[in-house]
């Protein structure tokens, strides 16, 4: 780690009360450590004030430069997350080797009583589970009142007491329709929810099934006489299918259409409806999995336990304290959770790792030597020194010095 530099003089600015009540402490926490970036730094914080270069530089050495973001970006999460929330106070500090105030911030009493703790836990869990919190939670960059990560948690919340509608969802946590059933769409990919729906407005979500007849036999719908045929041969064939996948085989996009001839082949007996639901009926059913009901157990419960300073507390500090004593550990658990968080992170990467990691591997094999600039401008790829060193590790390239330059090679 960096050696601290000497401090002349310091003020606090800004140290913000921890909230009181329960959900909004849980908001608050989800949004501290909905990536793994995040709960690494917090952990790297000291009651020792630190400014934005000090920050980067710890973090880049705990995480062995395998997330290179800028130091602002350090900045940021402190004075829009950390701060805010009441686990960092922002200070102005004087060097003794630098006359000039400077913005640092520092850990308080709160953040090392529940702040820690919890990043700890959460970034051991990324580690078990494999994915990135990011995945689970969200961001926090998200519309509404309330942020993905408290929405998310409170959605699989009601649906453990008994399945809901999307429109129960919608009224009972105040939000737009179109961020439940985005949140819906996050929980169902990971496994945590089951969705019906009779809506054609929600594609994918309504199947069909071929029940009788052949395809040649079905009156053309309406004035589309090409998509009713082809919609009928492609779900004779594939005897069970819904609008959207339909509409990518065929490649056409209007699922609305689509869903009318499923209806038209319904009507004739050609096709049945898989959802249990009819029009004029409930439109539809959100039921948590036992995954879903598994991760609040696992996660959630405890780390609500631990706001309202149970037992789960005091085993969060014990991982906590296990980082601290192995550094090592905490290094390879560090670097793997934000490389977890890399892989899923839209501002970042697009990209997960292994798709990074493929296309510059095949770059380097279809070129006889190539530098890593030149890796980054063919591939579009940010930051490739990360996925080098993977590749590298698992010995699959090699690198050869050219001058000052460094060449990558296939092995």
């Amino acid at each position: 780690m960096t050696k601290e530099r000497k401090v002349k003089k310091r003020k606090v600015v800004r140290n913000e009360e921890f909230p009181e009540d329960i959900d909004s402490r849980l908001t608050s926490i989800l949004s501290t450590v909905n990536a793994e970036s995040k709960q690494v730094q917090l952990l790297l914080m000291s009651e020792y004030p630190q400014i934005s270069t000090r920050i980067k530089s710890n973090f880049d050495h705990i995480t062995d430069n395998n997330f290179d973001i800028d130091h602002r970006a350090h900045g940021k999460y402190c004075t829009e997350t950390f701060v805010p929330i009441g686990f960092v106070c922002e200070e102005k500090v004087i060097y003794d080797d630098y006359g000039r105030w400077l913005t640092g911030w520092s850990i308080n009493g709160t953040g090392e009583k529940y702040g820690k703790p919890i990043a700890a836990f959460t970034l051991r869990k990324a580690n078990e589970y494999g994915k990135s919190f990011h995945e689970f939670l969200g961001s926090t960059k998200s519309a509404g009142k309330s942020r993905s990560p408290y929405n998310r948690i409170m959605m699989l919340e009601l649906l453990s007491d008994s399945p809901m509608s999307t429109q129960g969802l919608t009224d009972v946590m105040d939000l737009d329709s179109r961020v439940i059933r985005s949140h819906i769409k996050k929980l169902q990919e990971l496994g945590f929810l089951e969705y019906d729906s009779v809506s054609p407005e929600e594609p994918g979500w309504s199947s069909y099934r071929w029940v009788k007849g052949e395809p040649k036999d079905v009156e053309q719908y309406a004035y589309m006489p090409t998509l009713t045929t082809e919609v009928s041969e492609l779900l004779s064939e594939l005897k069970e299918s819904d609008c959207e996948t339909i509409g990518k085989i065929l490649d056409y996009d209007s699922t609305g259409n689509i869903s009318c001839v499923l209806s038209h082949l319904e009507k004739y007996g050609f096709a049945e409806r898989l959802s249990k639901f009819k029009i004029g009926e409930k439109l539809s059913e959100v039921i948590i999995t036992e995954e879903g009901r598994n991760f609040l157990d696992d996660y959630s419960d405890r780390v609500v336990d631990a706001l309202r300073d149970g037992e789960e507390l005091e085993h969060m500090r014990s991982i906590q304290k296990e980082y601290e004593r192995d550094t090592d550990k905490f290094a390879q658990e560090a670097t793997r959770g934000v490389l977890l968080y890399r892989g899923v992170s839209p501002p970042i990467n697009s990209k997960g790792i292994d798709q990074c990691c493929e296309e510059i591997y095949k770059t380097i094999k279809s070129r006889n030597g190539v530098r890593p600039v030149d890796i980054g401008r063919l591939t579009g790829i940010s930051n490739t020194s990360i996925y080098l060193k993977m590749l590298k590790d698992n010995d699959l390239i090699y690198a050869i010095k050219d001058g000052r330059a460094a060449i990558y090679k296939a092995k």
